[in-house]
């Protein structure tokens, strides 16, 4: 057996899986898993799919950034963790509270944190160092195996930094959006747009993700624009026959920005895909592209809206104190997932997602009657969820 989520012991296990079975496809579902397929494509020339170096730069949020340049990109600074120097700033920018901080390298969003000011700032750094090495030490080895040769392009491949962004208020007109499509053969193909949506009350924690999205036609359009454009800089450097899933801002003013890019499939929101699209599976598009072959296109099914409605907490315990696991055999249509049963400690704005449901109906209000039923059956502690009184 392989040391626990060391890489280049996954990797050279999977090697021998290959090679044994005769596998001709790979698929990657998480970030480290991605990084992982890639390494195989590049060393078995029969699997189809990306470069090691596509999926790094669009995996390390600041080497993200630096590709992409231009005016999708928003305002950033760099911190380094170790001696909190920072540099690297984006030209015009004046770092001024509140921030977003995110690790370069991570493979969990609760680790991006709203910054209010400097004390925040070391709170956030201590706080984080230490995931961020559990993150970067696995990487070392696969990471110095395939991309050694490119050490003098990428500098701080390893070093300890994060990303600190300018930050934008996402209530009210400002929205984010979920633009997911792949390469199949070196050519763009779009797969659909979904919607971010969070509580009024609680604006940095997840309400859910619908589609299809509040946006007008000329919107979706700007961010399809952004994505071929980022996709163009993108497959230069060997990105292929893989999906990949893009957070952008929606603005008010007009204007799109991308967040970060995913250079994989978004597991979360297959099941919503599937719901609500016409040829939505996305595994089974997935195994289409990685054998060469362009997927049905996809096409939202008539008369239907379909939410993801995320099952957030603000308590400390067990995912078993907050769900009654009986109960969910009660739950009528609609998909239920749950975490194992392991012990959460909330994020103090976002809180700890420990499941989420997804529904469809024939519009938002008609999906939320549905959830009121839902978390009364399902939730022991409602007064703890954000869902309480909403």
């Amino acid at each position: 057996m392989y040391p626990e989520n060391d890489m280049l012991s996954i990797y050279n296990e999977c090697c021998k899986i290959i090679k044994e079975k005769s596998i001709n496809i790979c698929l990657a579902t998480n970030d480290i898993a991605a990084f992982i397929r890639a390494a195989l494509c590049e060393t078995f020339p029969h699997i189809r799919g990306p470069s090691f170096e596509s999926v790094f730069v669009f995996n390390h949020k600041y080497y993200t950034r630096t590709v992409v340049g231009g005016k999708y990109n928003i305002k950033y600074n760099l911190l380094d963790m170790i001696n909190m120097e920072k540099g690297h700033t984006t030209d015009g920018f004046t770092m001024n509270f509140p921030v977003i901080a995110k690790p370069c390298l991570s493979n969990s969003s609760m680790a991006v944190s709203k910054i209010k000011d400097e004390a925040d700032s070391t709170r956030y750094r201590n706080k984080q160092m230490q995931s961020y090495l559990e993150m970067a030490e696995p990487m070392h080895g696969l990471v110095t195996m395939f991309l050694g040769n490119l050490s003098e392009s990428y500098p701080l491949v390893q070093r300890p930094i994060c990303l600190l962004e300018e930050y934008i208020d996402r209530p009210g007109s400002n929205k984010v959006i979920n633009v997911d499509g792949y390469v199949c053969n070196g050519k763009v193909y779009h797969w659909a747009l979904s919607e971010n949506i969070y509580w009024s009350h609680r604006p940095h924690c997840f309400k859910g993700i619908c589609l299809p999205t509040s946006l007008s036609s000329e919107m979706e359009e700007k961010l399809w624009e952004m994505y071929q454009t980022i996709m163009d800089k993108l497959i230069p450097l060997g990105f292929n026959n893989q999906f990949l899933n893009l957070e952008a801002f929606a603005l008010a003013n007009g204007e799109v920005k991308f967040m970060e890019i995913n250079p994989r499939m978004c597991r979360t929101i297959s099941d919503l895909f599937s719901a609500t699209l016409e040829n939505g599976d996305l595994f089974r598009a997935s195994l289409d592209i990685a054998a060469g072959t362009v997927p049905k296109e996809t096409k939202p099914k008539e008369n239907l809206y379909g939410i993801i409605c995320f099952l957030t907490m603000f308590g400390h315990g067990r995912v078993g104190d907050f769900v009654d696991y009986d109960a969910i055999l009660l739950v009528p249509n609609g998909l239920l997932h749950l975490l194992e049963d392991d012990i959460i400690i909330p994020d103090e704005e976002a809180g700890s997602t420990i499941g989420f449901v997804v529904l469809t109906g024939r519009g938002y209000q008609e999906c939320m009657d549905e959830m009121e039923t839902i978390k009364h059956k399902i939730l022991k502690r409602p007064d703890i969820s954000p869902w309480y009184g909403n």
